[in-house]
């Protein structure tokens, strides 16, 4: 995910601006749309495409069309843990051989699954040791987010025992906690997505996008940008002015 971030930062240069959060999204009188930031300041665009995660749109929003803001905040999302172990190669007595596994319901266990990180890509661990990363919580078992480092790690580990044969304590944790997580896709939200379709089509040039609405993967995400680029550029090419002559025409 760094990768991707660094490589799209790059590509930008100049045109990035980050630590710059959003208070609110504003109409223009000439149609064109205005940001207006924490720090007071406000910079006004022809186009504004919000990837931000559903709640945090819905704040942006919330005096340019309440109804908008309304449908967006009733979109939940399940909290997330996220352990990062760090453990000898022979620590792992029942490696699968892939790139990790998930766990349903029904087998009775509080982790969601592990991937095994030093197997998808390549220098995430050095020689000899094994990089796990074990997920935990959900809609579920949304109060598995909130217990402490220990006693997370305990249950963790305690998983990885019997699941992966895991016979060593680690020798790096890291705990990450994301409280506003995963979107849920609830019954009625397609009929959703619909009512919020209905609201942008009265605000156009303002556009939707990321994990909240049609896939919460990243190759879902990427294949719906394509489809949002698209209507972008149809939009442009039809309020774009017609060019001028460059030479006379005859009559």
């Amino acid at each position: 995910m760094e990768t991707l971030t660094r490589t799209l930062a790059a590509r930008l240069g100049s045109a990035l601006h980050t630590a710059a959060p959003v208070k609110a999204v504003e109409r223009a009188g000439d149609g064109a749309w205005t940001l207006v930031f924490e720090d007071g300041t406000a910079r006004t665009f022809d186009e504004v495409v919000l990837c931000s995660p559903a709640h945090a749109a819905a704040r942006m929003l919330r005096d340019l069309d309440p109804g908008l803001a309304a449908e967006l905040d009733a979109i939940p999302s399940a909290p997330l843990a996220v352990v990062a172990l760090a453990v000898p190669e022979g620590a792992v007595r029942h490696a699968p051989d892939g790139f990790g596994f998930l766990v349903p319901r029904s087998e009775g266990l509080r982790i969601l699954g592990c991937l095994r990180e030093s197997s998808i890509f390549s220098g995430r661990a050095p020689e000899g040791r094994v990089l796990l990363r074990a997920m935990i919580g959900g809609a579920h078992d949304p109060e598995a987010v909130e217990l402490d480092d220990a006693r997370l790690l305990d249950t963790v580990l305690d998983e990885l025992r019997v699941t992966l044969g895991l016979v060593e304590r680690p020798t790096l944790v890291r705990i990450v906690r994301h409280r506003v997580g995963i979107a849920q896709y609830e019954v009625g939200h397609g009929e959703r997505l619909d009512r919020i379709r209905g609201r942008l089509s009265r605000l156009p040039g303002l556009t939707l996008a990321g994990s909240s609405y049609h896939g919460v993967s990243m190759n879902a995400c990427v294949e719906r940008a394509y489809v949002d680029a698209q209507a972008l550029v149809r939009c442009w090419a039809l309020s774009a002015p017609d060019p001028e002559p460059s030479h006379p025409t005859s009559p």
